[in-house]
């Protein structure tokens, strides 16, 4: 008799060969097979109550144990189909990022997704494996609104470049634009049948083993029609990825996709990796992000044997995913010749010269996550949901003894704004107002009792003009700690108010401000010899003695950027740098006795080892005759 492996590998290499003559014909039958599954369980879930009803009409009339039987045995099916088809299948194997602090990411998406022709993905979320996937998902195993997630696994935001980044989004949102969304619900219809039979196992009666029989005949072959289609599906993804990026990227990042995990697998990175699964979120995607970027490169010799054990993987015709050579063959590569010169592809899969710190962009100054999206999302967050609590009633102890301490002394200014941000979070909006009033008495010149004083009246009062000039002129004066937040702030008013097109504007400056300061970051990490690493967190007195120093220049300076950067010749070189972004002057001046002048402002808010560099805003940065930025205008 044919035993059950035989005989899935023979449904395979039937359905292989048919799609290789034919793929429109392994589709249409895998739409028959999906139409029968759904009558099976429609009918299962929304027939077997009249059955039942029926049954118990008769044994009213005629009292027979065949009944009761089947009465019995009828009501474990629909139970098991029904449990089944309404349990609420688990989030994708990720922690959802919130559409503003992973907004890169989004945009990347985003991004991809439009230039294949399909609709905006509706959630990102991210792992701590080395993957890309996009997976469909749905509250419940056969009913609700599917919603289409993309995971990406932290090591690949650290490793990869941008256009690898979106080489491999490409290709993993190709298998949508290829269409082939009906193959991803057979996969969910496949995962949901399982369940079925993992409930029917042990129950006993006629009707279930009925079901039973039906389900162990119906999965194999659906499973043999996606095994023989995802193949062929991977190939022209593959492929798509390489025509939108060219195919030394996609090779590139398919070679990286392969070997990350091995390279990297030493136990002090595998530690790391246990420790973010446990903690499922922000610190733990900070640790990998940490390890990766300051740990040394594994060596050529370890990449070598890493990379050729990788192109010489065999192939498992029977896997759903092809090996590493089978995908680089179909893309035209000579796998041989690539062996040949394997010190080559051993120092492209270690190579991280332009990876633009991809992770700390997608993910934040420091990785961020949304605490609760949807109902069904809550399961993930359960750990942090208990965090907030113990810190709630920590912040109640914590306002009880602020309170006792400012009716006595006087608080300073960080100790009030504490108390009236704690009061208002525990207490409401109108208490908090009463002590930001006696705060701000008592420190009038502190910007952040301004700040904070101005958002509890407006949130108060929407008609408070009072309090609205003074977010405006947070907002319109480059304040580098507050003036992001009162942009958003009067943005989140003029939609509470109506006022739609004062919100669109703020919404427009507030975006082409980000993407002046992305477009900052990129045209200066091309400068010869260094590239950007990440923005540098300031400390509290730091940030106030350069907000004091920026002050000093008034409206010449537009912006203000903080980070490290590194060179590409010497590892070890990082040195931490201040942007100054100013205003072009109308009449010709000593450009570099100017920018003397404006860096000498700064000379005391920033440290003995900082560099300062300035550039004018909206001129190309690398053009010689507007001054190029990579010049250095002050040295302490």
């Amino acid at each position: 008799m044919e035993s059950d492996a035989t005989k899935f590998a023979r449904l395979v290499d039937k359905y292989r060969e048919l799609g290789e003559a034919n793929p429109e014909r392994v589709q249409a039958a895998l739409a028959r097979h999906m139409l029968v599954g759904n009558l099976v369980l429609f009918g299962g879930l929304f027939g077997l109550p009249f059955v039942l009803a029926f049954i118990v009409a008769a044994m009213m009339y005629r009292a027979s144990v065949i009944y009761l039987f089947l009465l019995f045995g009828i009501g474990v099916v629909w139970l098991a189909i029904a449990k089944s088809a309404f349990s609420k299948m688990p989030f994708p194997n990720g922690t959802p990022l919130h559409p503003e602090l992973g907004g890169f990411l989004y945009g990347e998406v985003d991004a991809v997704a439009k230039s294949l022709g399909l609709p905006k993905i509706d959630a990102v979320a991210a792992n701590p494996f080395s993957s890309i996937e996009a997976v469909d998902w749905r509250r419940y195993c056969f009913f609700g609104k599917t919603k289409r997630v993309v995971v990406v696994g932290v090591p690949c935001l650290c490793l990869l470049t941008r256009t690898e980044l979106r080489a491999l989004l490409t290709r993993e949102l190709g298998k949508y634009a290829g269409g082939s969304r009906q193959m991803m619900r057979a996969v969910g219809n496949s995962v949901a049948w399982s369940s079925v039979l993992t409930h029917l196992e042990g129950k006993g009666g006629i009707p279930a083993n009925i079901l039973g029989t039906f389900i162990k005949s119906y999965l194999p072959e659906l499973r043999a029609m996606l095994l023989a289609d995802l193949r062929r599906q991977v190939f022209e993804c593959d492929a798509q990825g390489a025509e939108a990026t060219g195919r030394h990227e996609m090779v590139r990042a398919l070679m990286k996709q392969a070997t990350m995990g091995e390279l990297w697998m030493d136990p002090a990175y595998q530690s790391v990796i246990e420790d973010a699964k446990r903690q499922r979120g922000r610190q733990g995607f900070s640790d990998i992000i940490n390890f990766l970027e300051t740990s040394e490169p594994p060596s050529i010799d370890r990449a070598e044997k890493v990379v050729r054990s990788a192109l010489s993987a065999p192939d498992d015709p029977y896997d759903e995913m092809p090996s590493l050579k089978a995908r680089l063959e179909k893309l035209g590569l000579d796998v041989a010749f690539m062996k040949d010169r394997i010190d080559e592809q051993a120092l492209s899969v270690v190579r991280r010269d332009d990876t633009n710190a991809l992770a700390e962009l997608a993910l934040g100054d420091k990785p961020r996550f949304v605490e609760a999206v949807d109902e069904a999302w809550s399961e993930a967050f359960a750990g942090l949901m208990a965090e907030r609590a113990d810190a709630h009633a920590a912040a109640l102890e914590e306002l009880d003894a602020l309170i006792k301490q400012a009716e006595t002394t006087p608080l300073n200014a960080d100790e009030y704004a504490n108390l009236v941000a704690t009061v208002k979070a525990t207490r409401g909006n109108l208490e908090a107002l009463e002590y930001a009033d006696k705060a701000l008495r008592c420190h009038p010149d502190d910007k952040q009792l301004k700040f904070l004083h101005a958002v509890l009246h407006l949130e108060a009062d929407e008609e408070d003009q009072e309090a609205k000039e003074v977010l405006e002129r947070f907002a319109e004066g480059g304040d580098l700690e507050y003036g992001p937040l009162a942009t958003q702030m009067l943005r989140t008013h003029a939609q509470k108010v109506g006022d739609d097109a004062g919100a669109q504007a703020l919404h427009d400056q507030e975006h082409q401000s980000k993407q002046q300061a992305l477009e900052i970051e990129e045209e200066f990490s091309q400068l010869a010899g260094f590239r950007f690493l990440a923005p540098v967190e300031l400390t509290a007195d730091q940030r106030d003695a350069i907000g004091r120093a920026a002050e000093s220049i008034g409206k010449r300076l537009r912006r203000v950027h903080v980070f490290e950067r590194h060179s590409n010749f010497n590892t070890a070189y990082h040195k931490t740098c201040l942007l100054l972004v100013v205003a072009r002057p109308f009449v010709s001046e000593d450009l570099n006795a100017q920018f003397h002048k404006w860096a000498a402002h700064f000379y005391g808010a920033i440290p003995g080892d900082w560099m300062i560099y300035c550039a004018y805003d909206k001129l190309p940065l690398t053009e010689e005759k507007h001054y190029p930025i990579g010049s250095i205008v002050w040295k302490r």
